[in-house]
């Protein structure tokens, strides 16, 4: 999971609401992936119906 958060520097005690919106995040290692075939990869996976995938060894 990543975040990326925008932090009011000014301060305030107004109420905050954060949303995001993730549809799929692709990284392929030691890979020059031209962005068609990007798309072309996600699309196989959304057409699989795969939600998750993590290939990521843990170190």
């Amino acid at each position: 999971m990543f975040n990326q958060w925008f932090i009011d520097l000014q301060g305030g005690s107004a109420r905050r609401a954060y949303r995001q919106q993730v549809d799929w995040v692709y990284h392929s290692r030691n890979e020059v992936v031209p962005p068609a075939e990007v798309l072309s990869r996600v699309g196989a996976l959304r057409a699989a119906s795969t939600a998750f995938t993590d290939t990521v060894p843990s170190p």
